[in-house]
């Protein structure tokens, strides 16, 4: 999608995420017709966001990764493409995007700067050149019912009240909608900014408690987990607390050992993969 278009194309779906009111365009500001709370307009992208947005080394990498903006982080995506312990033995969310029809009305919350379709919306804290609206996604500005369909990977984690979310993302379905939740159980620190939670199978049933319909399955698998554990373990005690030396040496300490997550493949029908799994995909409908 243009961004350039996103106030035009999405201008109904909009609110204040305070008090859910409608906005309007003001020069370079939408206002809110209720509180008459003021939103920034920035190169024509809504800017949601309130108050201090945190920060850490970790975000600070991973926010140069995702643009790939300097020399460190060109060499360090190159290694994380040869080597590295993460493997899907069933991709839930390409079997989600695939299953979506194509005027389904889609958003990606905490999207970072990938784009998975053109006609998904973007959310993000960071200002990422492929972000459409910017907002804290635990009060994402939009109206109630006006999605097919919510995205959310790897982002829950993230978040500091994750029932907050959920429960906004309820709202913001359509009644018979979808979502996909990708999270880390048995999975190491990462933070982007901060990493507040890991979620079991029975913490994500109960988020999505409100919802008629909600199943948890394995996405990264246990044999992942085991090597994510081991590389990282040797990685903290030798690195010296230096984020580059840190990063080499998971590369190195996961060389010998990550071609064994393939092992996944063996758990992917396991009635008990959930209990050890890396990540686990939730899958709940309105």
């Amino acid at each position: 999608m243009n961004r350039n278009s996103t106030l035009i194309t999405y201008k109904d779906l909009l609110c204040c995420p305070k008090c859910q009111t409608g906005v309007e365009p003001v020069h370079d500001e939408l206002v809110c017709r209720g509180c008459q709370q003021h939103w920034k307009i920035i190169d024509s992208r809504p800017d949601f966001r309130t108050g201090d947005i945190p920060t850490s080394t970790d975000s600070i990498l991973q926010q140069e990764l995702m643009i790939n903006s300097s020399w460190r982080t060109r060499i360090l995506k190159t290694g994380q493409k040869l080597i590295n312990s993460d493997y899907t033995p069933v991709n839930h969310l390409n079997n989600f995007i695939s299953s979506l029809p194509p005027e389904a009305i889609t958003a990606e919350l905490g999207s970072g700067n990938r784009r998975l379709l053109p006609q998904i919306i973007n959310v993000d804290i960071s200002p990422f050149p492929n972000v459409d609206i910017l907002a804290n996604i635990q009060q994402p500005p939009f109206f109630p019912a006006s999605f097919d369909a919510v995205i959310m990977d790897t982002v829950l984690e993230h978040v500091p009240e994750p029932h907050t979310l959920v429960n906004a993302v309820h709202r913001i379905l359509k009644p018979g909608g979808r979502v996909i939740c990708i999270s880390p159980f048995l999975f190491p620190y990462h933070g982007y900014p901060l990493h507040y939670n890991n979620f079991s199978r029975d913490g994500l049933k109960y988020l999505f408690r409100h919802f008629s319909d909600c199943t948890v399955e394995m996405n990264i698998g246990p044999t992942c987990a085991l090597t994510h554990i081991i590389s990282e373990y040797f990685a903290l005690i030798f690195s010296a607390h230096n984020k580059l030396s840190y990063t080499v040496l998971k590369g190195f300490f996961l060389l010998p050992i990550f071609w064994l997550k393939y092992i996944d493949n063996f758990w992917r029908t396991s009635m008990t993969a959930h209990a050890i799994s890396s990540h686990l995909c939730a899958l709940a409908k309105k």
